[in-house]
Order: structure tokens, then C-alpha cells, then sequence
């Protein structure tokens, strides 16, 4: 299976974004369940999961996400442009139904509700922190959102998009929270950091090859390569 990207969902199945940009979603045995293939709109930037039931697309190069049901088929579509969006590298869902973008163009991250109305917003980043903002993935967890910035580390912000503190995590191109963990690849080491204690730990993985992605969903660790995926018992 070659994939240029992977995740999974909380109840234990895959997901993965073939060399054709087609999304496809697999039972934890490997059984195909549904297909997304839409080549209009270009690119997959990202695929998250983290609202039940859900997938949420975001197409950098076309201003667009896409919302599909757990069937894979399409619900609806956000044009980004019509916000005056141009410049949003990153894009996830907020618990409530809503978005959280980052926008170049201001160095922000900036939250909008469902109806898409604007309703909180960081401040300029670049400002706030210090240091120069290149971010690369963003996700939301348990009223964080986190901001990778692989040059000074993970951005913690708050619901309201306050600024709380950099994870000194560095040179990583993605991760993964869950409850009080953040799982991440580093040089093909995987590792688990406390948020709470700060602890960083190594988790043991068998084999001898390199590792793109991770992801720990149903005691189970996922480790995708660029053309196969391994999956381990972890408790």
C-alpha cells in the first residue's frame, strides 16, 4: 500500500491518500470499507478525524474543505476565498462544529464558528512567541490547539486562541494527542510525551525500516512506511 498520507480514526480504522490523491478507508484488518476520488480539486493537504463520524479535507492550493460522512460521501464544502482566505496553509476542525485556520497572510490562528463568522483570533505569532513561523500541521484536543512549528516547537494555545506555551519538540512534521499524550516520530524513534509531566518516553517498535507516520488508536500502534503499514499491541 503506498500512501503519501495516513490517519486513523477512534475506532480503529485507517485511512489513507494514494499516490492517485484518492482517499481510502480500511477496517483495522485490512478490509477496504469506502473510496473518496475527487481529482477536481487537486491535492489533499490533509485529512483529520478527530470529529466522530467525520472526515475533514482540507485542498491548500484551491482554498477549499471538504466535510465527508463516515461513508466517505461528500456533505459539504467550505470555498475559503469567499472569507477572504487566500493565504491558509493549515486548516483542522474545532469541536464545535467550527475551524481553525492559519493564516500567513497575518501570521494568525484564527477560529470561526459554524456559520463561519470570525469569533477568535492569536494576534500576530511571529510577535507573540519571538521567532519566525513556518507551522506545518494543527490540530485541536481537549480544549488545546496545538501548532507545529518544527524550528522552536509545538504551539499550545488555548480555546480562545490564547497563546499558553511552546512543547520543545523540535523537527518533527507531525503527531498526534490523545488524552495526555503526544505521540511522534524523531529519527525513526517512537515517542510518547506527557503534557502533564513532561516525560518523554521511547516506545519499543520491532523492524529495521523507516517509518513516515504514527498514529495509537484501540491499544494498537500504527506505523506507516512509504509503502506498508505495521501495526503492534500497545497497552
Amino acid at each position: 500500500m503506498q500512501a503519501v498520507a495516513f490517519t486513523t480514526d477512534n475506532t480503529g480504522n485507517y485511512y489513507s491518500v494514494s499516490l492517485q490523491n484518492e482517499i481510502l478507508k480500511h477496517q483495522q484488518d485490512g478490509t477496504l470499507l469506502a473510496t473518496y476520488d475527487d481529482k477536481t480539486r487537486g491535492e489533499i493537504s490533509s485529512v483529520n478525524t478527530s470529529i466522530p463520524l467525520e472526515l475533514f479535507l482540507f485542498y491548500q492550493d484551491q482554498h477549499q474543505i471538504v466535510y465527508l460522512d463516515n461513508t466517505m460521501s461528500q456533505k459539504s464544502t467550505i470555498d475559503l476565498e469567499q472569507y477572504d482566505l487566500t493565504q491558509v496553509s493549515l486548516a483542522c476542525p474545532s469541536y464545535d462544529k467550527g475551524i481553525w485556520v492559519y493564516d500567513e497572510f497575518d501570521f494568525e490562528l484564527k477560529k470561526y464558528d459554524n456559520k463561519l463568522n470570525l469569533v477568535h483570533k492569536s494576534g500576530n505569532l511571529n510577535s507573540i512567541v519571538g521567532t519566525s513561523m513556518a507551522p506545518d500541521y494543527l490540530t485541536e484536543n481537549n480544549d488545546w490547539v496545538y501548532l507545529n512549528n518544527p524550528a522552536s516547537g509545538i504551539l499550545v494555545l488555548d480555546i480562545y486562541g490564547t497563546y499558553s506555551k511552546t512543547i520543545p519538540i523540535l523537527a518533527i512534521d507531525e503527531f498526534q494527542v490523545k488524552g495526555d499524550y503526544i505521540y511522534y516520530l524523531k529519527e525513526n524513534e517512537l515517542h510518547s510525551y506527557n503534557v502533564k509531566t513532561l516525560e518523554d518516553h521511547l516506545i519499543p517498535v520491532e523492524g529495521n525500516v523507516e517509518f513516515n507516520s504514527v498514529r495509537v488508536e484501540k491499544e494498537r500502534v500504527f506505523l506507516m512506511t512509504k509503502d506498508q503499514l505495521y501495526i503492534y499491541k500497545y497497552h
